[in-house]
């Protein structure tokens, strides 16, 4: 029957799918945010610390979008 056929997904559908992906990313970001926050108190201004601020400032902007 037609019910057994895997239906495309749709356009709802597919944002459920992508939110509930980025939702499984958000606990990184949480601690990309942290480590960066005890980067900063200690002042170490390192390479690491500048690679971990661009790369959290990626994830937001992808989260926002």
């Amino acid at each position: 029957s037609p019910a057994e056929q895997p239906q495309p997904l749709t356009p709802e559908e597919e944002e459920q799918e992508e939110l509930r992906r980025l939702d499984k990313g958000v606990p990184h970001l949480r601690r990309a945010h942290g480590e960066l926050a005890g980067a900063l108190q200690r002042r170490r201004f390192g390479p690491r610390t500048a690679a971990l601020e661009e790369e959290i400032f990626h994830l937001q902007s992808e989260l926002e979008a």
